[in-house]
């Protein structure tokens, strides 16, 4: 391993310890923030171990496929655990973004243009952010067009190619850790990438402007993701980071004004350094 890769591993581990005794200890560090994972449109790469408990403390148990149907669970009195990460927000991260990696954004629908700065921000209202941030995996780069065909395979055009070229997403291939089970899902759920979708099928493939990005979450599950093969291509002023790290797990709860977190993570929720997952 290289001192740079040690380097930020311990860095990391020493955000999760101390974001585990008290979050309002550290909000940023340096240009690196927080997120939390809130739902399952990224499964299984993230919230993948997501405990859903009642009023009393208690496991929940009603899943499908071994996915918590988080949706039911959105009413007072429950929680769950999701997980919990760092983000680079510096203006080099979000300049070099590659293919397959994990942006934290809003969408365009989100965002409103600002006179006074000449720059989009998000929506408030009463002086509170309304939209809720997304997490979500580069699939299509600028200037690009991108298909999936009906078995949920990628192919790319670029500007300077004839043709589409298939390209592997090997983020939805089986992994050493996963059981029998999850790969079965995993293999059906890819089959479903293209099902009630309007942007990136083989019929309608979608047109990446400029300055433009198409996102699409890990769950290809029918509806399991809302991304750009509904909303369209995501333009760059709507991100806010480059995912780096799950470091710790957060519970959220729910109150009968919605979902909030909790700003208090418990120390048996921070993860150990091995243990802590670079996206």
């Amino acid at each position: 391993l290289s001192l740079r890769i040690v380097l930020k591993v311990l860095g990391v581990s020493l955000f999760s310890f101390l974001m585990g005794i008290n979050g309002q200890i550290i909000y940023n560090y340096g240009r690196y923030e927080k997120f939390y994972v809130n739902g399952e449109s990224m499964y299984p790469t993230l919230n993948r171990f997501t405990r859903v408990q009642d009023a009393k403390g208690r496991d929940v148990t009603d899943s499908y496929n071994g996915i918590y149907n988080l949706g039911d669970f959105v009413r007072p009195g429950y929680s769950y655990t999701c997980d919990y990460g760092l983000m680079d927000t510096g203006e080099e991260a979000l300049r070099n973004l590659s293919r397959f990696d994990l942006v934290v954004t809003y969408y365009p629908s989100d965002m409103e243009f600002d006179e006074g700065s000449q720059s989009y921000r998000p929506r408030e209202k009463d002086g509170v952010i309304s939209a809720a941030l997304k997490i979500k995996r580069i699939i299509g780069l600028p200037g690009e067009t991108i298909k999936f065909d009906e078995n949920g395979d990628l192919f790319v055009h670029k500007k300077e190619k004839d043709d589409f070229a298939y390209v592997d997403q090997p983020f939805l291939n089986p992994q050493e850790d996963w059981d029998e089970e999850l790969c079965q899902w995993a293999l059906e759920a890819k089959k479903q990438t293209t099902q009630s979708v309007l942007h990136g099928t083989s019929s309608s493939p979608a047109v990446i402007g400029e300055n433009e990005y198409f996102l699409v979450g890990d769950n290809r599950q029918r509806n399991g993701s809302k991304d750009s093969r509904e909303v369209g291509s995501i333009p760059s002023y709507c991100f806010v980071g480059k995912a780096i790290a799950v470091t710790a797990k957060c519970r959220y709860s729910v109150s009968g004004d919605g979902l909030s977190s909790s700003e208090t993570l418990l120390l048996n929720s921070v993860l150990m350094p091995w243990d802590i997952r670079f996206l």
